[in-house]
């Protein structure tokens, strides 16, 4: 999954994929932690975002869905980056940023 984030929208694309999930910007850290919150969606501290798992989950209606966050998550929690609510990613600059990879 790639979450891009720009002054004005937040797009998902490649929602099929959760084995990685790329948060990309061109924004500086600090507006980029506007949008998150001022959408619901998480905050940026440093250079990682937090992810709302429950915006995640509201990102896919099929049981599917549910199955493959479920594993992601879990297994990011046993890596210590999930912490019941918010999935900690890397903030990544520009469009050719290295991805994020959860397994």
């Amino acid at each position: 999954m790639v979450i891009r984030i720009s002054a004005r929208t937040v797009t998902v694309t490649e929602r099929r994929d959760l084995r990685r999930i790329d948060v990309v910007t061109s924004l500086s850290p600090d507006d980029t932690g506007a949008r998150l919150r001022a959408r619901s969606i998480g905050f940026v501290d440093g250079d990682a975002v937090y992810l709302d798992t429950l915006w995640l989950r509201a990102l896919g209606s099929d049981p599917h869905w549910n199955t493959e966050l479920d594993e992601v998550l879990s297994f990011a929690e046993c890596h210590g980056r999930f912490d019941c609510l918010y999935l900690k990613s890397r903030l990544s600059a520009g469009a050719s940023a290295q991805a994020q990879h959860l397994r």
